[in-house]
């Protein structure tokens, strides 16, 4: 199955898959617009000021654009949907921790930590498995073994690395938001690590941070998986 990262940081998110999911929606109307006569369902991870994953204005306009597609959420989420002006009858939302099939596969949602509720989606088609991961502070909860692939956030190295920048901060007195990170975001060991006890071979690293004089966000990398 193809995949296109059309972005993936924390400027945006929005991966799309061959079999028309997309896996979040947080850009603007004019960087999806190309795909949306392919896209058949949007994952939505999680919302509530999150806009890198969820962009009100831009589901705004594919709700009133593009009223067929499908929207899978956790069941939290649905009430914000409907505000912004999804039709019900086109939102997904489910619990954790069940299979469903919406005809596209089968689908199951499963909570991830993090300071919105959140979930990672796991897709079945046709006995192909895919995971999608982002925005949590561990994975040692999540099951996913022998998928085929796994798209997973590795927002930072590692720990050791947060502790300096942290440490730095306090050194010049001022504010850390890596504190935060550090309970709400994966790094790149914890992810590697879970890969490995799942025996996942084939994956791509997602929700990178970069720091703005580094360069551009992961953008629009086609992927076979």
């Amino acid at each position: 199955m193809k995949s296109n990262i059309i972005a993936s940081s924390s400027s945006g998110n929005a991966i799309l898959l061959e079999n028309g999911i997309l896996l979040d929606c947080g850009v603007s109307y004019n960087k999806i617009k190309t795909y949306l006569k392919d896209i058949k369902a949007i994952f939505i991870s999680h919302l509530w000021l999150h806009s890198d994953h969820c962009k009100d204005s831009t589901i705004k306009k594919i709700a009133f654009e593009y009223p067929n597609i499908k929207f899978i959420t956790n069941q939290v989420n649905t009430k914000h949907l409907v505000d912004l002006g999804v039709n019900k009858k086109n939102i997904f939302g489910l619990k954790l921790d069940t299979w469903y099939n919406i005809g596209i596969c089968k689908i199951r949602l499963e909570y991830l930590i993090h300071d919105k509720p959140n979930c990672a989606l796991k897709i079945n088609q046709n006995g192909y498995k895919i995971i999608y991961i982002v925005d949590t502070g561990s994975v040692d909860h999540i099951n996913a073994l022998n998928y085929n692939y796994a798209f997973i956030e590795s927002n930072y190295l590692s720990d050791e690395e947060l502790d300096k920048k942290i440490e730095q901060d306090k050194l010049e007195n001022r504010f850390s938001h890596y504190e935060r990170v550090k309970k709400t975001h994966l790094s790149q060991l914890q992810a590697i690590n879970w890969l490995q006890k799942n025996n996942i071979n084939n994956y791509a690293f997602i929700h990178e941070h970069k720091e703005k004089e580094k360069g551009k966000e992961n953008d629009n990398k086609k992927k076979e998986i």
